[in-house]
């Protein structure tokens, strides 16, 4: 894993012509599995039960939580960073799945 510059978390846009400048920040998300097939198992798992789920990511974990559409069944997964061989959140972020 290489060192980020604090830099690397913006996009920097600029306009030649009036020589203004903006900064946006990003919300980083990196995530790498040594075996990927794991999270494609675990949504596999879950498709037949529920049909949108939210993978929540901080920089301790990614975790998915959701009920059935009958609300009878709770579904809660929880990968530590230390499960990924790469991991890095810089905030914590919601990301919907259609599984």
């Amino acid at each position: 894993c290489r060192r980020c510059s604090p830099l690397d978390h913006f996009i920097h846009l600029s306009s030649p012509s009036s020589h203004s400048y903006h900064y946006y920040s990003i919300k980083m998300l990196e995530a790498r599995l040594t075996e990927g097939k794991v999270l494609k198992q675990i949504i596999e798992s879950i498709k037949d039960l529920v049909q949108d789920a939210n993978m929540d990511c901080s920089q301790e974990e990614l975790a998915i939580q959701c009920m059935d559409s009958s609300h009878v069944s709770l579904v809660s997964v929880q990968l530590s960073a230390d499960a990924f061989e790469h991991y890095r959140c810089d905030r914590p972020q919601s990301l919907g799945c259609n599984t």
